[in-house]
């Protein structure tokens, strides 16, 4: 198999999609391990996880059911589907705090869920 669809493998591993209503939904990439520190807040036991805006922008990788008319109005924007624009999710999300809040809150579940995974499989790996 060539390394571009390995790669390509591997970042659909991490993909997940999340609902934000009227039809609209965005896809985001869990972060990668490495990555995943920069979320993690505090010292020693007092470690919180804290998925913020900075990580809603830059996780979110496509969308669907964005047109010009959610951004411009009905009245004047079209009806047509937008393809997918990072810098314009970034502006988009900053002001709707709600899509912000379910992002987030999905990120943060998809990177528990990673590290809950590898605790299981480590446990199951370790020697009896």
């Amino acid at each position: 198999m060539a390394t571009s669809a390995l790669v390509l493998a591997l970042r659909r591993q991490r993909e997940h999609t999340v609902k934000l209503g009227e039809g609209k939904k965005v896809t985001f990439l869990r972060p990668p391990e490495t990555e995943m520190t920069k979320m993690l807040h505090g010292d020693g036991d007092t470690r919180t996880w804290v998925v913020g805006i900075a990580e809603v922008r830059a996780c979110v990788v496509d969308w669907q059911g964005f047109t010009e008319a959610d951004i411009k109005g009905a009245a004047v924007g079209s009806s047509d589907p937008l393809p997918f624009d990072s810098e314009l999710w970034g502006e988009m999300v900053s002001d709707k705090i709600e899509w912000m809040r379910k992002v987030a809150d999905d990120i943060l579940k998809s990177v528990v869920k990673h590290i809950n995974k590898q605790d299981a499989t480590a446990k199951n790996s370790e020697p009896a």
